[in-house]
């Protein structure tokens, strides 16, 4: 889960089943950067992986491929999204936000946001190398930091707070 997605391919394509589109779109926009790449059904980090453009594009054609960022491609149904080359940066690093939602009613559709969820860190600082600096999964920050959740987590009001202060120091990184 996390903030690692955003634009998810088809929200779980078989890449089987992606190869050939992929091969028809000859100047295909987003053959450049990293890409997310999580199993359909995966938890705690497990199978997900970093890729380069063109890995993802030897994997999508049947390739034995070695990551650049170490992992695997998840066999089967994969959620592949673009990755965020210049993400917002929390003290260097990366965040995303964990929201929830109640379904009481599909027909009629009733849905209940909550107002608080979890913000999710990376534990390592953006750019440095090793998946830790780009994924903002807890599992894959718990097992980095040899610890518990609490320097990988925290408030969205911790987080507007921080924000808006940057804000009015006149912005700046971080």
């Amino acid at each position: 889960g996390g903030g690692d997605s955003g634009g998810a391919l088809g929200g779980g394509v078989d890449v089987g089943q992606a190869q050939a589109g992929w091969r028809r779109r000859e100047a295909f926009p987003w053959r450049r950067g990293l890409w997310i790449v999580k199993p359909a059904r995966g938890s705690v980090g497990h199978g997900i992986a970093i890729a380069n453009a063109s890995e993802l594009l030897a994997a999508m054609r049947g390739e034995a491929v070695a990551l650049s960022y170490g992992g695997s491609f998840p066999p089967g149904r994969a959620v592949v999204s673009p990755y965020l080359s210049e993400p917002l940066l929390h003290d260097g690093r990366k965040w995303d936000l964990r929201t929830y939602v109640l379904c009481t009613s599909a027909l009629p559709m009733r849905l209940y946001l909550f107002t608080e969820g979890v913000v999710r860190y990376a534990a390592a600082a953006y750019g440095s190398s090793g998946r830790a600096a780009y994924l903002t999964n807890t599992h894959v920050g718990k097992e980095t930091l040899h610890r518990g959740i609490a320097p990988i987590t925290g408030t969205f009001a911790a987080l507007g707070d921080h924000f808006s202060a940057r804000a009015q120091r006149g912005g700046g990184e971080g």
